[in-house]
C-alpha cells in the first residue's frame, strides 16, 4: 500500500513495522503496508496535520514529536505511551517558540530540543530539556 500523504515516519524497535503520519492518522503499519493498530488522529487532539519528526525513547515505549496547533506557527512536544495511549503535552508555556530536532536522552528521562522565536532573545544555539520524572511530580498534583 501507498501512503501518498505521509508527513512522518519512524522504525519501531522490532524493524517489522513502523508508526507513520498519514491524512491526520497516526499509526502501526507493517512492511508490507497493512496497518495493524491506529494510535490517534491529530485532530482528535487539536493539532494540525504538518510534517511532523517523530522519535522514539530508547526503550520503545514512547513516542514523541511536535506538534503544531492551528495554523502551525504555535508548537509544542507531544508524547504518546505505546503501551496505555496516553497523550501528553509538553512545553505549551510559550507556543510561539518554534520547537525541533527533538532528542531523548540514553535513560528516556529526558528529551532535549531546539527551538526559536520569531523575536531573538535568547543565544543562537540554545538548547532546552523537559525533565519527566519532574513532569510526573507536577501532572499527579
Amino acid at each position: 500500500m501507498v501512503y501518498r500523504d505521509c508527513k512522518g515516519a519512524r522504525w519501531l524497535n522490532d524493524s517489522k513495522s513502523m508508526v507513520i503520519l498519514s491524512n491526520d492518522n497516526l499509526q502501526v503499519v507493517t512492511l508490507n503496508g497493512k496497518m495493524t493498530r491506529q494510535l490517534l488522529n491529530l485532530k482528535d487532539i487539536g493539532l494540525a496535520n504538518d510534517g511532523v519528526e517523530l522519535r522514539f525513547s530508547p526503550d520503545g515505549k514512547c513516542l514523541a514529536f511536535v506538534g503544531y496547533i492551528g495554523d502551525n506557527d504555535h508548537s509544542l512536544i507531544i508524547t504518546y505511551s505505546m503501551e496505555t495511549g496516553k497523550v501528553n503535552r509538553l512545553c505549551d508555556e510559550n507556543l510561539n517558540d518554534g520547537k525541533y530536532s527533538l532528542v531523548w536522552s540514553h535513560d528516556g528521562k529526558w528529551i532535549s530540543y531546539l527551538t526559536y522565536e520569531e523575536v531573538k532573545v535568547r543565544p543562537e544555539g540554545t538548547m532546552w530539556e523537559t525533565d519527566f520524572d519532574e513532569v510526573v511530580e507536577k501532572l499527579a498534583k
